[in-house]
């Protein structure tokens, strides 16, 4: 007997996002007693996740789309594959944990990729948009509903949910929501939806009192909103509607200011950046040991300077970070990603059809260098590598042709 099976290859790439972001608080949830079972869970669901997508690919073979994949796409494989390398001499505490950690980054890499290719790009992205932002919401609410504290003031929990996770995710949600609100063809329900989401991501961050995303996001959003060119009305709603968040956690954002200027490390919290110019001195000193292969994939948080009450897995400033662990190689790489990067936003920013994608390409990009000042990822880019391959990819739909005077060719997504 022969079974038809149907499946809808944004509603994949939806789920594939929506179960990534909530990842966050599997642990905190589910796992605080072991949370090594924890990681290994989430890693098992990767593998699942990666190992049915690959299924699909023989169903859906006929109508694999033809993407020229940019530079900087290459660069991300020759940067895994470095760090790949890389994890022979990692001074980690397990070659087998580095390896690991490797394998679960690369194959939500694998799975962007395949849905890039099985899927009408627009259809991929602005789905996988939505499951990054409801994703995020869930871990708005889990969050908020938990109401723990770290440190007193910042929401989360520093061991099992921390602050600085949860204020990254609201940003790029943030972001990501903002891409809707800024549709040239408006439908009033569904932009009231969208800013209502926005106002709950936008209220956590600031909650959070993550600084780095709170900062990030900011100088993103307002690069993001001055390239939508919003219309004299919808300016002024959405900055009432900004103000009205940040009035309502004036009281805590005033309080811990205060007790971050005055109080936290004897008054000089400011001027060490919470302690990370200590951070880097040791770190760039340890470098100077290694500069040009590094410690490997995964190693500072096991063998990078520790000066803090709490382990440090990065070395908070993103450069630093990734020369001890990747070495001069992986610097360079890092610059070239960035740079074709930005170099693909602005050749696609000049495409009518490709001028939405382009601005939300350019406010993740903004975002995650002003992040990247202070804080790094243990295992990629500040830029997650899945979500900057995803916009690659959307990016370059018919980045052959498609000048700007041409006015007919509204993207899908639009209609949403």
């Amino acid at each position: 007997m022969r079974i038809n099976i149907t499946v809808k290859i944004e509603s994949i790439a939806f789920l594939f996002w929506f179960l990534t972001c909530i990842r966050s608080f599997i642990i905190y949830l589910f796992f605080q007693d072991n949370p090594s079972m924890g990681t290994l869970a989430i890693s098992f669901f990767n593998l699942v996740i990666a190992g049915f997508v690959l299924a699909l690919i023989p169903l859906y073979r006929h109508r694999m789309q033809s993407i020229k994949w940019p530079i900087a796409a290459r660069l991300i494989l020759v940067f895994m594959l470095w760090s790949l390398v890389t994890v022979y001499w990692t001074f980690a505490g397990s070659r087998s944990t580095a390896f690991f950690y490797l394998v679960s980054t690369s194959l939500d890499i694998l799975v962007v990729f395949i849905l890039a290719k099985l899927g009408e790009i627009d259809i991929i992205a602005t789905s996988s948009l939505r499951g990054i932002i409801l994703g995020t919401l869930v871990v708005a609410v889990v969050a908020l509903a938990a109401g723990e504290t770290s440190g007193g003031y910042r929401m989360g929990n520093a061991e099992f949910l921390h602050p600085t996770t949860i204020a990254s995710q609201m940003a790029i949600a943030i972001l990501c929501s903002l891409y809707f609100l800024g549709q040239k063809r408006p439908d009033t329900r569904k932009r009231i939806i969208w800013c209502a989401i926005a106002i709950i991501l936008v209220f956590t961050l600031l909650r959070s009192l993550g600084k780095a995303s709170i900062i990030g996001c900011f100088v993103a959003s307002a690069v993001y909103l001055l390239r939508l060119r919003l219309r004299g009305r919808e300016t002024v709603v959405v900055l009432v509607l900004l103000a009205g968040v940040v009035a309502l956690s004036y009281g805590l954002l005033s309080e811990y200011l205060g007790e971050y200027l005055y109080n936290t490390q004897g008054g000089e919290a400011l001027e060490s950046i919470s302690g990370r110019t200590y951070i880097w001195d040791q770190t760039w000193e340890m470098i100077g040991k290694n500069p040009i292969w590094g410690y490997g994939f995964l190693s500072f948080r096991d063998y990078g300077p520790q000066i803090a009450d709490v382990r440090l897995v990065h070395a908070h400033n993103e450069l630093l970070n990734i020369w001890f662990s990747l070495g001069a190689v992986g610097v360079i790489l890092t610059f070239l990603i960035y740079l074709t990067y930005y170099f693909q936003v602005r050749y696609s920013s000049r495409l009518f059809t490709l001028r939405s994608q382009a601005d939300l390409g350019l406010a993740l990009l903004v975002y995650s260098l002003v992040r990247g000042i202070t804080e790094a990822s243990v295992t990629g880019l500040v830029y997650p590598l899945p979500l900057m391959l995803l916009m690659l990819a959307w990016m370059t739909r018919e980045s052959q042709g498609a000048p700007m005077e041409d006015f007919s060719a509204i993207h899908d997504c639009a209609k949403t």
